[in-house]
């Protein structure tokens, strides 16, 4: 393995102009992920926002995006156990 800066330049260019083909897959088809994980921060930001949004029509924008900060974590944690029990 190389050492300092070189390491760093010459691995990402190694693999970029590797050579591709039926024979090289197999090298890099041990590193890919064999699922396709679900993401939950949507939730998170949706949740902030939408609270803001009606807290803001209802006089308390802070403690709505606070609320809506803990619905979309919860729906975010909701999401990662399932991913979790799937796969």
């Amino acid at each position: 393995m190389q050492e300092g800066w070189r390491g760093l330049v010459y691995t990402p260019l190694r693999l970029f102009l590797a050579p591709h083909g039926p024979a090289c897959d197999t090298v890099f088809m041990a590193n890919t992920p064999t699922k396709n994980p679900i993401a939950g921060g949507f939730f998170i930001a949706a949740g902030m926002l939408g609270g803001a949004i009606l807290g803001a029509f209802n006089g308390q924008p802070s403690l709505y995006m606070i609320i809506g900060l803990g619905l979309g974590c919860a729906a975010a944690l909701a999401i990662w156990l399932i991913d979790r029990r799937r796969g």
